[in-house]
């Protein structure tokens, strides 16, 4: 309960003391984001009464049940109710309310209103290691107290400098128009080379900020293993092996080789580079690998120890040694709608028309082939979960169709056709892979593709111990 008063302003030199300064608070000044800063968000002088009122209600009963109070200076519980906005004398000279106040009008008022040039926040670049077949998406935030200012884009390849122009009108990527945040699209570039770049934010009277040079690998990606898609806010569209809906990622192997998943890791943090190790295995590359974003690592060894968050973050994908292998950055997510490549490894990250865990991203959006199939079709799954022996059930289909079963690394361990002509047709599978073992506990995935090869249905199962 101990409070100061605030300290008082040491003396200014001699110049300045016949003519001492104009409080901040009182001062003609322009209403640019940076001079207003300190008067926003939750330093503003409502936004701090209301903090104050919601912390006295969280401790309320808490101090209501403690008994040593009295022992501290005799305080009661009405002491500490008007300690909040009333002086209880001797060394507590100020309510917290007020106390607050007169800090915050002392720190406004030794503020001094000047001219800055603009500042550059939050830059960075999508993807983190351009293949060279993809365009490079560039990001920045500019603030400046004076309207009018410019953002651009300096980069330099194979020794010829350019420069283009950042936008904040909504169009590009942008997020809202006038909102602060810049982007612009550099085409790809199409061979191995290094990209050094900076971003250049200038004022209309010429003067500039300008952020250190970086530097793009573009085109040296040895790893080809790719964040390809990811649902952040996952209700209905994909349970894993106890049935919960988790958040979850899916990794693409690339490239013509197997890959080791041993020493790397993934992370919602791009500076915490070894948050999650991924499990010593091996994939081949098609392979898609589905990883459980639950923070449950007792689940099982494809459970990672951390959750997305729906309101929008990053996932990282590092080498044991901290080095980005893939990276994407994303907004709020809505329900049951998955955030995924247009392209497996590679092309822009957007809203899919139908999530595709562990297949192509081409085939989960509702492709013009499925489309214009004439016929919807319907597919039953049961028992589920099931301790083995599944039945598939598929209606209004005349053709003939093959179903495929995938495991959560992507792999085809099942396959199956149905010639029959009859509209409705039924497969009992007795829950063994193609070599006759039994499947492992687990995730799997059935796709249904007809005789035109139209992917009409994908649809995710348990099997349990």
């Amino acid at each position: 309960m101990c409070r100061r008063p605030p300290p008082a302003r040491s003396a200014c030199p001699a110049s300045r003391q016949d003519q001492p300064p104009t409080p901040f608070h009182q001062r003609p000044h322009r209403t640019g984001p940076s001079s207003l800063r300190l008067q926003a968000g939750p330093f503003a002088a409502d936004q701090i009464e209301s903090n104050v009122d919601r912390l006295h209600n969280l401790i309320q009963s808490a101090a209501e049940a403690d008994s040593f109070r009295t022992l501290d200076y005799g305080f009661t519980i009405e002491d500490f109710n008007n300690s909040f906005t009333t002086s209880l004398g001797g060394h507590v000279t100020y309510g917290l309310k007020s106390f607050i106040e007169t800090r915050r009008a002392s720190a406004l008022a030794q503020l001094e209103a000047s001219s800055i040039r603009p500042i550059i926040l939050n830059a960075y670049f999508q993807p983190v290691a351009p293949s060279g077949a993809e365009p490079i998406r560039f990001f920045a935030t500019a603030l400046d107290d004076v309207p009018g200012f410019t953002v651009e884009l300096s980069y330099s390849v194979n020794g010829e400098s350019h420069s283009v122009s950042m936008f904040d009108d909504g169009l590009h990527h942008d997020g809202d128009a006038n909102d602060g945040r810049y982007a612009v699209d550099l085409p790809a570039i199409e061979e191995t080379t290094t990209l050094t770049f900076n971003f250049v934010a200038t004022q209309a009277d010429g003067r500039k900020s300008v952020t250190a040079t970086r530097e793009i690998q573009v085109g040296y990606n040895e790893m080809p293993l790719f964040v390809n898609e990811l649902m952040a806010s996952n209700d209905t569209t994909l349970s894993d092996e106890l049935g919960e809906f988790d958040d979850w990622a899916e990794i693409f192997v690339g490239g013509e080789s197997p890959i080791s998943l041993d020493g790397l890791f993934f992370s919602d943090d791009v500076t915490n580079t070894q948050k999650w190790a991924l499990p010593d295995t091996v994939v081949n590359p098609g392979d898609y690998v589905i990883v459980w974003l639950d923070g449950d690592l007792s689940q099982g060894a494809l459970h990672a120890d951390f959750k997305l968050s729906a309101g929008g973050e990053e996932l990282v994908l590092f080498t044991a040694d901290g080095q980005i292998i893939d990276y994407v950055s994303f907004g709020e997510q809505n329900t049951d709608v998955s955030y995924g490549r247009t392209a497996d490894g590679a092309g822009r990250f957007e809203e899919l028309g139908r999530a595709s865990p562990g297949f192509a991203n081409s085939s989960g959006v509702n492709t013009e082939r499925a489309a214009n199939s004439d016929r919807s079709v319907a597919v039953s799954i049961y028992p589920i979960p099931s301790t083995g022996p599944v039945t598939v059930e598929v209606s209004s289909s005349d053709r003939a169709l093959t179903l495929e079963v995938f495991d959560i690394l992507g792999r085809r361990i099942k396959y199956h056709q149905i010639v029959d002509a009859s509209p409705s047709k039924r497969w009992h599978w007795d829950g063994t892979d193609s070599n006759s073992d039994p499947l492992a506990a687990g995730t799997y995935f059935l796709r249904i593709v007809d005789s035109r090869d139209a992917v009409f249905s994908t649809k995710s199962f348990v099997i349990v111990n």
